[in-house]
């Protein structure tokens, strides 16, 4: 049995105790949050960012010293509190944002309301950004209502003060063009990280893929933002990449058919290298290193000349490129069976510790203040009883890509019995 270990920060000690007393276990740290670590970083002015190395434990520090995004962030996070905290503000917004006339085309959003940042969720920052910004059109025609005028002139001198201040920001075209900036930049970022921490389904080859493109797009010069604030940014990016990236990601982008075609460098090569020794461990593992590696040789040659129906007309059709990397292989890498071992063991591992997190938020559903005297064993046993209900349900979705914990999971308050 291939098996992973995928932590947070806290618990990277551990990594070498493990791989030491069960060399075929991955241990990585969860990319979810080592993403949230990089958007907390550069949503902060810190004059140097450090970030300690998982392999040596050294602590490299980075330049950054710059408000480009906590900037933004600062004024957008002082314009949702004025509105929020004053009911006649908060009136009018709603008001007007539920008005068709507000919007372009008449089409009213599905999300109308301000979102407020909380440290402990994941990206809050930036998508409390993203919500400010879809509302700009609510916020302008907010602070020129007559009935908010009207309001402001009512209040008290420090209230005026605020009024004034939140008027300036919101008509200002610089304040708004750092809001799109800071959102054009982060999204992607945001992007990968609700892959990997939703439901929606990931897998370890899409992860790299995903990143390894964002940071050829943070490499290249991003129109509106200074040149050392970009390499800054990048510096920074690449850092968070390689405190969770080990070589079974790499393993697996090189096995998924989406991929499997593409030439890497010399390190990537190594990082399946690397992984292929770790799969050769499993107990009872029925190939060798040199089996695996011999196969592989012959399957690229395969790739090469278009043998074994490794097509685009079938092995890389549209319908056969969206396969799970095991089904792929097992159909259409027959003639290798150490890489269909490979690739069947390599697809089924997660990418992230949601898992964990979403069985915490379970057992604080159950362990309520109604259930406050169960036992934890108790409670470990409930809630590993409500995920086995679901996964009885969801087997017949399985994919590789789609683990069945991470289908929907909405947990429901159960109905109020009958007075």
């Amino acid at each position: 049995m291939l098996s992973w270990e995928c932590m947070d920060g806290a618990c990277v000690a551990s990594f070498p105790l493990i791989a030491s007393q069960v060399p075929h276990v991955f241990c990585f740290i969860c990319p979810t949050h080592s993403l949230d670590n990089f958007l907390k970083n550069v949503f902060s002015d810190q004059e140097t960012i450090r970030v300690k190395s998982v392999k040596s434990g050294d602590n490299t520090d980075f330049d950054w010293g710059t408000d480009v995004f906590s900037k933004p962030v600062r004024d957008c996070w002082e314009v949702i509190k004025f509105v929020t905290h004053h009911s006649k503000p908060l009136s009018i917004f709603r008001a007007l944002a539920k008005d068709p006339s507000t919007w372009e085309g008449n089409k009213v959003p599905s999300a109308t309301e301000l979102i407020k940042y909380c440290d402990t969720r994941f990206a809050s920052k930036l998508l409390m950004i993203q919500r400010y910004v879809l509302l700009r059109p609510v916020l302008e025609l907010l602070v020129v209502n007559p009935g908010y005028k009207v309001w402001a002139s009512l209040q008290k001198a420090e209230v005026k003060v605020s009024a004034q201040e939140t008027k300036q920001t919101i008509q200002s075209s610089e304040h708004w063009e750092s809001c799109e900036l800071t959102e054009k930049v982060l999204s992607p970022v945001l992007k990968i990280l609700r892959l990997i921490d939703g439901k929606s389904g990931a897998s370890l080859s899409k992860v790299y893929h995903l990143m390894a493109m964002l940071s050829t797009e943070y490499e290249k010069c991003i129109p509106g933002m200074d040149e050392t604030v970009r390499e800054n940014m990048h510096a920074l990016f690449m850092a968070r990449w390689t405190y969770f990236h080990q070589p079974v990601f790499t393993a697996a982008y090189y096995l998924d058919p989406q991929f499997i075609k593409g030439e890497g460098n010399v390190d990537e090569e190594a990082d399946f290298r690397t992984a292929l020794r770790a799969l050769c461990k499993i107990p009872n593992c029925p190939y060798a290193f040199s089996d695996m590696m011999i196969q592989w040789a012959s399957l690229q040659t395969a790739l090469r000349v278009e043998s074994h129906g490794l097509n685009p007309e079938e092995a890389f059709c549209e319908a056969a490129r969206k396969m799970p990397s095991f089904e792929w292989a097992r159909v259409y890498a027959y003639a290798w069976p150490a890489i269909q071992f490979a690739a069947g063991k390599l697809s089924s591992l997660g990418c992230s510790a949601s898992g964990c997190e979403h069985s915490w938020s379970i057992e604080g559903w159950i362990h309520s203040k109604k259930r406050n005297r169960l036992g934890q064993a108790l409670v470990e046993r409930l809630v590993r009883t409500h995920t086995n209900i679901l996964l009885e349900d969801r087997l017949d979705q399985w994919r590789s890509d789609v683990l069945p914990w991470e289908l929907d999971m909405t947990i429901e308050e159960p109905d109020e019995p009958d007075e």
